[in-house]
């Protein structure tokens, strides 16, 4: 990694990690934008989206399998909901613009590719997708579980300063990480994609 990088790299985590007020702005137009993305999903997945997306490319695109439509947009919401809790409840740090506009297309993207491609798969969920589901679940309990342990003890007086090593970050430098990880690769099993 270069030196000019290197510097950029620190920029973006200072700019990123030393901030200390509430964000309130920006926290609201992450989830502003978030709960579009979620709108837009359940409009392709269950209402003339599919149909209207199709056109405007030219092609004849017909929904696919309903529990699968079902799932992806279940899953897709409970990822917002996920992030709302995040953002308003865990995150202690401030919140830079930077870091909203980096956040919202990237969740643009993954919201609408993996509703396209499981809206449109005619494919009964079966065994993959099941599979996916139980991904989907188990990664998002441990980003979850993970984040709600950390910050009951962080509310401790005592723990001011210290690093937490207990539940799941005894075995993982980055349960968090791992569990959307896991929840992610579920969603791609869902959509079938």
């Amino acid at each position: 990694m270069g030196k000019e990088t290197l510097l950029n790299t620190r920029e973006l985590q200072r700019s990123m990690y030393e901030l200390r007020g509430p964000s309130g702005a920006q926290r609201l137009a992450l989830a502003g934008f978030a709960a579009v993305w979620v709108a837009l999903v359940w409009c392709l997945l269950f209402g003339a989206g599919i149909h209207t997306a199709g056109r405007w490319f030219g092609w004849t695109w017909e929904p696919g399998d309903l529990v699968r439509r079902i799932c992806i947009a279940t899953a897709l919401t409970i990822y917002y909901v996920r992030i709302l809790f995040t953002e308003f409840v865990f995150l202690k740090r401030g919140v830079s613009w930077t870091e909203v506009f980096t956040i919202v297309p990237w969740m643009f993207c993954v919201y609408i590719l993996l509703a396209a491609a499981g809206g449109l798969n005619a494919r009964a969920l079966g065994v993959t997708g099941g599979s996916g589901v139980v991904l989907f679940v188990a990664g998002s309990w441990m980003n979850s579980w993970s984040e709600y342990t950390r910050h009951v003890w962080k509310e401790r007086p005592e723990n001011r300063g210290r690093l937490y090593t207990g539940s799941l970050f005894r075995f993982s430098r980055h349960p968090n990480y791992l569990g959307d990880l896991t929840s992610f690769s579920g969603l791609c099993l869902i959509s079938g994609a």
